[in-house]
């Protein structure tokens, strides 16, 4: 950083995000879901150990490496510092991704595991859990 720039490094990530990935596979299967899902998980628990809680974990923020499968969390435009003692506000994410308890208001860091689950559900099935004709639909199904 200087007087006039603030510059960003970024490391390059080499691949596609894993929404590309499950498209060009079509299923990825349990052996490839649980290498990716242990990383993910490993990583979501470091950020909670440090307080951060990312509300919009998706397939398309996890960038994926085709040939070795390692993976890299991206887009942290919606995440939050947290304390255990008070409860996150706001509905922030994307909608086939979000807790019902982000719908309902009020939540915790919990809603990333959630992300989480939707995520595996894709992977193994290749659709998601939730299907609706607008968003409205789509969080009343969420909720219930």
């Amino acid at each position: 950083m200087d007087d006039e720039k603030l510059y960003l490094v970024f490391e390059y990530v080499d691949g596609s995000d894993l929404s590309d990935y499950i498209t060009e596979s079509i299923k990825i299967g349990e052996e490839k879901t649980i290498k990716i899902l242990q990383q993910i998980c490993s990583t979501i628990n470091y950020l909670h150990s440090i307080h951060i809680c990312h509300r919009d974990i998706k397939l398309d923020n996890i960038m994926v490496n085709p040939d070795t499968l390692e993976i890299k969390l991206i887009d942290f435009g919606f995440s939050t510092k947290f304390s255990d003692r008070e409860r996150l506000k706001g509905k922030i994410g994307t909608p086939y991704y979000v807790a019902p308890e982000i719908i309902k208001g009020f939540y915790g860091k919990e809603c990333d595991m959630w992300s989480i689950g939707i995520m595996t559900y894709y992977m193994l099935v290749g659709d998601p859990p939730f299907n609706a004709e607008s968003d409205n639909e789509l969080f009343e199904n969420i909720v219930s």
